[in-house]
């Protein structure tokens, strides 16, 4: 019987393995690992009618499709599991992430779970897929940032199935500003006279002259949100003039928790200016105690009216705030956010002639490198007076005798 010859329902000759079912779907039989696996379709033949006019490679395809993979050691059985599977499985294994970091990986599921692709198989996905994919977040109105981040998770995961067999090629490997526009505001610090006249207006304003020392300590260290709002008493040695930071305040859910620092670097050691000094003493000498306890502290420098501690969602919105109120009364308006202002402190370091490594250290960056591509934006300005001061510690001037050579001639040249 193994040796009969089998033919479909339009008497055509089926090959070892390929049969029809009743119902006139077509499978082909194979074994793996001992065991029998299946593929079906609905045609035999390229060339076959589209039933219902839906795409579907047809038997002789996945049958190619199968025998190259295993030729490449392909591991069919995984690569048929889901792209949602194939993210969470990544995911699982970041047990070292942080809550944030999680947060992320979390709103990427969100977008893909209930997506085409989400649903489609590991080893189905082409990079036009993954282009498709990402036009369609882009046009439903997500940010270019939300869409790298989530670009970002898709391509590492990708990388995953590759390491493991499950694909060939990573179908988010493309550049993904060169198919959808890049429309996040550049980082930007404010300039030396933008930061005079926002102080000015801040100490000089009704309501938010209670702000003035959170801008004079963000604007003279370099620390991010987090990290001052996690501050303790303990943490700061007035009498040194020193800022300890080993921790920051993050929010998880709804619930407060200090965390060490972004990363290794960031636990530090920063001197105080003169000014940074100023506020906080001032705030120290004002301070009321703290009614939260957070992971055992409960002398937290900075609070709000309610003696609870304050958080970065909170000074964002102080910020936000006070930029409105600004540029209703400035002709010439600046956008300004919380990281902009240790973005400022770091640009006016650096334009100071501060040592970039000092300065990487003081910033906690855990590459010199990032400081120096990330923060040092010189004004136009700033660019044109260095050249000048440049100019005049030129020791070789020999150029000048031929200039100023009234004689010289170009008519032979």
């Amino acid at each position: 019987m193994s040796g009969k010859k089998r033919y479909d329902n339009k008497k055509r000759l089926l090959k070892n393995g390929e049969s029809q079912r009743k119902d006139g779907r077509y499978c082909y039989k194979y074994q793996q690992g001992g065991k029998a696996r299946y593929i079906y379709s609905n045609r035999l033949l390229p060339t076959d009618k589209l039933i219902n006019g839906k795409y579907e490679l047809s038997l002789r395809e996945k049958i190619a499709k199968l025998e190259k993979d295993i030729a490449y050691g392909i591991d069919i059985q995984n690569a048929n599991m889901t792209v949602n599977k194939l993210v969470e499985k990544y995911i699982s294994y970041k047990t070292k992430s942080r809550y944030e970091t999680k947060s992320k990986y979390d709103y990427a599921l969100q977008y893909l779970r209930n997506s085409v692709l989400g649903q489609s198989k590991v080893c189905d996905v082409k990079q036009t897929n993954a282009k498709d994919w990402i036009i369609e977040l882009s046009n439903k109105g997500l940010s270019y940032n939300t869409i790298k981040m989530i670009n970002s998770t898709l391509k590492a995961s990708f990388s995953m199935a590759i390491q493991n067999d499950m694909v060939l090629k990573n179908p988010f490997s493309f550049r993904l500003n060169e198919l959808i526009e890049y429309d996040a505001i550049e980082r930007k610090a404010l300039t030396e006279k933008e930061e005079k006249e926002l102080l000015n207006f801040i100490s000089g304003h009704k309501r938010f002259s209670k702000y003035y020392d959170y801008f004079i300590i963000l604007l003279g260290t370099g620390l991010r949100v987090s990290e001052l709002c996690g501050l303790t008493v303990s943490d700061i040695c007035i009498e040194k003039r020193l800022i300890y930071v080993n921790h920051q305040l993050v929010i998880e859910g709804n619930k407060k928790t200090l965390q060490p620092p972004k990363t290794k670097s960031g636990i530090r050691v920063i001197p105080m200016l003169e000014s940074v000094y100023l506020a906080f003493k001032h705030i120290l000498e004002n301070k009321e105690d703290c009614i939260e306890t957070i992971d055992g502290h409960n002398d937290f420098i900075f609070l709000g009216k309610n003696k609870r501690v304050v958080t970065k969602r909170d000074i964002s919105r102080w910020i936000c705030k006070i930029r409105n109120e600004y540029n209703k009364t400035h002709q010439q308006e600046i956008f300004f956010t919380a990281h902009s202002l240790r973005h400022s402190f770091c640009t006016r370091m650096a334009l100071r002639n501060m040592n970039p490594k000092i300065l990487s250290e003081i910033m906690g960056h855990s590459d010199v490198m990032i400081t120096l591509s990330l923060y040092t934006h010189a004004t136009f300005d700033v660019v044109i007076s260095e050249m000048e001061r440049i100019d005049k510690q030129y020791l070789d001037n020999s150029y000048n005798q031929f200039y100023n050579k009234s004689s010289t001639s170009y008519t032979n040249l």
